[in-house]
């Protein structure tokens, strides 16, 4: 059987389809999501 976990979103801009970090519950890391239309690209 599973375990519950907790999934916090952060809305950098405030809207979903811009940049959003994540963090997991008892996870000792972080995941970022970045459209690539925001990457710039030199």
């Amino acid at each position: 059987m599973g375990y519950g976990k907790t999934i916090e979103l952060f809305l950098v801009n405030g809207t979903a389809d811009s940049i959003i970090t994540a963090e997991l519950s008892n996870w000792n890391g972080k995941a970022i999501k970045i459209p690539r239309i925001e990457v710039i690209q030199y």
